[in-house]
């Protein structure tokens, strides 16, 4: 698996800006309206209730502007053919085409792994994966695959994550290089931020304490902060789409995020009684 540097992401940032700042820019009445449907398992579902669940997804429906659609069809234990035979892909589908009939530009973000290299090859997720584009374009929506949120365990040398998903994410790569799709590096990105905090930092994200998967409100906040600035950079939104940048900027949590800092986040949830949580809400359509 190829990695990036956080140099390197840097060093994109700064050349997708500089590009977008020399194009004409469409004025503001002329640009459609961003959506967004998101479709995973536990690591991007947003259930902060359940163990064994909590990803990324509540975080990133909370970076976007008021009033922007996010709708996550990310479900616990899914892989790229139960999200099928469970009826969610058909429901994330539907979402989907109900947003184009209202004239938004849809994009649809496709994360998997974790569970799909518990039962079959990285090949066999790589042709779900590649049906998943072909569907999704064919409603007039944009897929967006991602690579696998990281894991948080380490190697004994307490510097290291310990990859296992690293042939999954060379598989998302292929399905995006061969079918012209955007890619979002989010094991790459995810891994470099974990391995900058060092362990002790990284769990203390963890849903609960010995569950390195999964994320509490304060690690759906940062990953989900994580995954929306990956959008930014590499979809280029106004240029290639003619949609204004969907995001609320969050400077002090991206600077963290991509200077390798550990980011200090309130108790918003005193313990695992949904009651008792205070913070990040998705929005749905």
């Amino acid at each position: 698996m190829k990695f990036i540097s956080l140099f390197s992401l840097c060093a994109i940032a700064a050349a997708i800006g500089d590009a977008t700042a020399k194009n004409d820019k469409k004025k503001k009445g002329e640009l459609s309206e961003a959506s967004f449907v998101l479709i995973g398992d536990s690591t991007t579902n947003n259930n902060t209730v359940t163990p064994n669940s909590g990803g990324w997804g509540n975080g990133f429906c909370a970076s976007l502007q008021p009033g922007i659609g996010c709708a996550n069809f990310g479900s616990n234990g899914a892989t790229t053919g139960t999200i099928v035979t469970r009826g969610l892909y058909g429901q994330a589908l539907d979402a989907a085409r109900s947003e184009v009939d209202s004239g938004k530009s849809v994009f649809v973000t496709i994360q998997f792994g974790h569970n799909d290299m518990k039962i079959a090859g990285p090949e066999s997720m790589a042709a779900n994966m590649t049906q998943f584009v072909s569907n999704i374009r064919g409603l007039g929506a944009h897929p967006i695959i991602l690579t696998p949120l990281s894991r948080r365990g380490f190697k004994s040398d307490n510097i290291t994550i310990n990859d296992t998903l690293g042939p999954w994410a060379d598989a998302a790569r292929g399905v995006a290089t061969q079918t012209n799709t955007t890619l979002l590096p989010l094991l790459e990105a995810s891994i470099n931020y974990l391995q900058k905090i060092g362990p002790d930092a990284a769990h203390l994200m963890n849903r609960l304490p010995a569950d390195n998967t999964h994320l509490n409100l304060g690690g759906q906040e940062l990953f989900g902060r994580v995954v929306a600035d990956l959008m930014a950079l590499f979809t280029g939104f106004e240029v290639n789409f003619g949609t204004e940048s969907p995001f609320v900027p969050n400077p002090p949590l991206s600077e963290a995020i991509w200077t390798g800092k550990q980011y200090v986040f309130e108790a918003v949830c005193p313990s695992y009684n949904a009651s008792e949580c205070i913070g990040i809400q998705p929005r749905p359509f």
